[in-house]
C-alpha cells in the first residue's frame, strides 16, 4: 500500500497523474485533483521563516538552528516538490508545547521539540562518527520530512486510504 502510494505522490510531483490514473474505459479509476493547469503546480514554493523564542531558554537552539541552516536544508530538499501553492516552514515557540505539526499550509516546528532534541543529543562525538549537530538535525529533518508528508497529502488532495501518520512517514512514540 505504501509503495503504491509514493508511485503516486511522485508521478503527481512530476505532473504525469493523468497517465498513473488513466485505465481501460470499463475499469474504475482513482481520479486525483490535480489543477488542470499544469503552471499551477510549481517547484520552489518552499518559504521559511525562524520566528523568534517566546521564551528566553530557547535562545541558544534558536541560533544555532539558524546558525546551521537546518530549514534551509529542508527547504532545498523539498524544492522539486511540484506544489499548488507556496509551504510555509517554520519554528516558533509553542508555550510549552514538544511538538512539531502541519496544518493549513504551515510545517510549525517548536523550540520545545528543537530544545529536546539538542538535549537528547550525545554530548561528544560517537565512537561511530556522530557529533551532537549531526544528531540534532538528523532528528529535525525527520520529524519534518513526516509534516511534509502531511503537507504532500493536503495540498495535492491525495487521498488517505489507511492511518494518515502511516501514510505520512513512520508512526513516532
Amino acid at each position: 500500500m505504501v509503495k503504491i502510494i509514493a508511485t503516486c505522490v511522485v508521478a503527481l510531483f512530476l505532473g504525469s497523474a493523468t497517465a498513473l490514473f488513466a485505465a481501460p474505459n470499463d475499469t474504475p479509476t482513482l481520479e486525483a485533483e490535480v489543477p488542470a493547469d499544469a503552471a499551477a503546480l510549481m517547484p520552489n514554493r518552499v518559504d521559511l521563516q525562524y520566528l523568534p523564542p517566546k521564551s528566553s531558554a530557547h535562545d541558544s537552539v534558536y541560533k544555532l538552528v539558524q546558525e546551521e541552516r537546518l530549514l534551509e536544508t529542508i527547504r532545498d530538499l523539498l524544492a522539486p516538490f511540484r506544489l499548488p501553492q507556496q509551504l510555509l516552514l517554520e519554528t516558533t515557540g509553542c508555550d510549552g508545547e514538544v511538538n512539531a505539526r502541519y496544518d493549513d499550509g504551515v510545517i510549525t516546528v517548536c523550540y520545545e521539540l528543537l530544545d529536546w532534541f539538542w538535549q537528547s543529543a550525545p554530548q561528544e562525538t560517537t565512537p561511530a562518527g556522530i557529533a551532537p549537530i549531526d544528531a540534532l538535525a538528523g532528528s529535525v529533518y525527520q520529524i519534518i520530512i513526516h509534516e511534509a508528508g502531511h503537507a504532500v497529502f493536503d495540498l495535492l488532495k491525495i487521498p488517505i486510504f489507511g492511518n494518515e501518520e502511516d501514510d505520512a512517514g513512520v508512526r513516532h512514540g
